[in-house]
């Protein structure tokens, strides 16, 4: 099996098991249990989560070290209703949605309740090739710096690889300002985002995450 196949089989197993958990913005608790499940036992990984709740990971085996030293990055949320405190538990939607289509009766219908959280309810398909879920953007990033770690501790390889999964994106980036705030990871680190979104600045559909993720791979593995 080659290591394209192989990493394909890993990436469609996380990507069954993240993309079926709830999230929303400064709730993103169940997506970061699942992540800290899936690394928690991967040879030369440390995790730990800052003063923000951002959860960081890092593989490292030996003293080699790339040129730069990569930090991979993902957000844990995306747009989906909470329930608000300061307004007697009424739901509120949070993210960049415009109120006008968030209010549309079929969009409401779509909400799917669980504890403190509203995500919209789609359904996980993974076939053919594609992906489709509530929140692609950005679980499949996440997805793919997890099945990149993990391929990085099968093949054992020496190297020195950071990643931060980073809380509130769709409200304003404030796991990323914080962590930005807060580097933690050393002047000589660069910081890949691996996205999900729609195309935009010259990217083209057909380029995604398998795409991304290959080629952040060869960058990791041949610097």
């Amino acid at each position: 099996m080659s290591i394209e196949w192989a990493m394909a089989d890993t990436l469609t197993s996380i990507l069954k098991k993240l993309l079926n958990q709830p999230t929303a913005p400064f709730h993103e608790y169940h997506v970061r249990a699942q992540i800290e499940q899936l690394l928690l036992d991967v040879p030369h990984v440390e995790l730990s989560t800052d003063a923000f709740g951002n959860l960081l990971a890092t593989y490292r085996k030996g003293k080699r070290k790339s040129s730069p030293v990569w930090v991979l990055g993902a957000h844990m949320d995306h747009p989906a209703w909470v329930k608000s405190p300061g307004k007697n538990g009424d739901w509120e939607f949070l993210g960049g949605v415009p109120k006008s289509i968030v209010d549309l009766p079929e969009n409401i219908a779509l909400r799917r309740e669980n504890g403190e959280i509203a995500p919209w309810g789609f359904p996980v398909t993974i076939e053919e090739g594609k992906v489709g879920a509530a929140a692609c953007d950005d679980l499949i990033g996440c997805a793919v710096i997890i099945a990149t770690i993990k391929e990085l501790a099968r093949l054992g390889l020496d190297a020195t690889v950071h990643a931060a999964f980073t809380r509130a994106e769709e409200v304003g980036f404030l796991g990323a300002w914080h962590l930005g705030k807060h580097w933690p990871f050393g002047k000589e680190a660069a910081f890949l985002s691996v996205e999900t979104s729609r195309p935009v600045n010259g990217a083209e559909m057909g380029d995604g995450p398998s795409f991304v993720w290959a080629t952040a791979f060869r960058c990791l593995t041949m610097t």
